[in-house]
């Protein structure tokens, strides 16, 4: 069901008719019921995957709650959520890929084809579990009841466009029952209605124009290939950050909080400041459960900031989202420009606060749109 729908729109109404008018037990059921509809609306069996991913990691939290040997269960966790992910959504990539490289020698391999589409929401209700399996056995969280646990996975604002939301901000929201408010009302409506302009009137204005361009670069002269680039990066934010903010105020109206994903990175004054303002959910998460997992606590120091870049870009950049050969080319270009960044703060240190020095952060936040388009 797409967020800008009739059907959305009809939803959303018949949902919030009877949302307020519950107890908490009762708003949690129907959050439930309406998550799950959510997904059978796209198809049926996606919503028994979700399921499936929900029951087994219950049980793994489960388990890892009245077991001392917790880290033998959440490698388990671990194994199963990556595989889930990777045969939807690798599967595909890696098996073309090794057949590619096995012809080059000589070797005729026909990979087995999976036809299924990725189950929606996939990626986001997998990272959400594999963080919260990661602080419950850090002992930051409990296993919370399965109610609370489905519902986390579940929550259907976010569930086709995230942001990625931990267990440890939004099981609290959920001890109790959710009340009719003005304030959020407001609040939600303004953020639902801004994201809505950033999808509608600024992302795909933008793409009709810059499909032009590139489908036919050859009838356009560089200034126009140019600018379709540079106006590219301005088309992906407002997508991202449109769906991004259409669901922190649909959330707000029901008297949730969820954390912003993007932080206007668009003036950003630097591209690793573009990096950190840019769908921060997953950079934070990739942070907090990939790379200080990966990084030794006494690399942390000295030369880190390098080894933090390599290890970064080898384990998230090269396939974040979709396996094309593309976004690779994109990541390797990025990496440049974080190194090149990375240098030049650590050889200029902490400057003092001045006008001269604000006019450079001014123009250097004119060119990072640019730069992002060239990477």
């Amino acid at each position: 069901m797409h967020l800008i729908s009739s059907n959305f729109l009809i939803f959303t109404a018949a949902f919030f008719a009877v949302y307020f008018l519950l107890n908490k037990v009762g708003q949690h059921v129907l959050l439930i019921v309406a998550s799950y509809a959510f997904v059978c609306f796209a198809s049926v069996w996606m919503a028994a995957i979700l399921f499936l991913s929900t029951a087994v990691n219950f049980v793994f939290s489960r388990q890892m709650e009245v077991n001392s040997a917790r880290q033998p269960l959440l490698a388990c966790s671990i194994v199963f959520n990556v595989a889930l992910l990777g045969i939807f959504k690798y599967y595909g990539f890696f098996s073309s890929s090794i057949a590619d490289t096995l012809g080059v020698i000589g070797v005729k391999y026909s990979p087995y084809t999976i036809s299924l589409a990725a189950p929606l929401g996939l990626s986001f209700y997998t990272f959400q579990a594999i963080s919260h399996q990661i602080d419950l056995s850090r002992k930051r969280v409990r296993t919370p009841s399965f109610t609370d646990f489905t519902l986390y996975m579940a929550f259907w604002p976010k569930f086709v466009a995230g942001p990625i939301v931990r267990s440890q901000w939004f099981l609290p929201q959920l001890r109790t029952r959710k009340r009719f408010s003005w304030p959020n009302l407001f609040l939600g409506v303004e953020l639902f209605v801004y994201g809505l302009f950033l999808k509608v009137a600024l992302s795909d204005n933008l793409l009709s124009q810059i499909d032009r361009v590139f489908e036919h670069p050859k009838s356009y002269d560089g200034a126009n290939t140019l600018v379709s680039t540079i106006f590219f990066t301005f088309q992906i934010y407002g997508d991202f950050a449109g769906y991004s903010l259409m669901v922190i105020g649909l959330a707000r109206v029901m008297g949730f909080s969820i954390r912003r994903n993007f932080n206007r990175p668009n003036l950003a004054r630097s591209f690793s400041d573009f990096w950190a303002r840019w769908h921060i959910s997953l950079s934070t998460w990739l942070e907090d459960y990939v790379f200080r997992s990966l990084i030794p606590r006494k690399a942390l120091a000295g030369d880190a900031q390098w080894t933090s870049v390599r290890d970064l870009y080898s384990v998230v950049l090269r396939r974040p989202v979709n396996a094309h050969d593309t976004f690779e080319a994109l990541a390797g270009d990025s990496l440049s420009y974080v190194e090149v960044a990375l240098g030049l703060e650590a050889l200029i240190g902490d400057l003092p606060v001045s006008w001269e020095r604000l006019e450079v952060q001014e123009l250097e936040a004119l060119c990072t749109p640019g730069k992002v388009a060239l990477a």
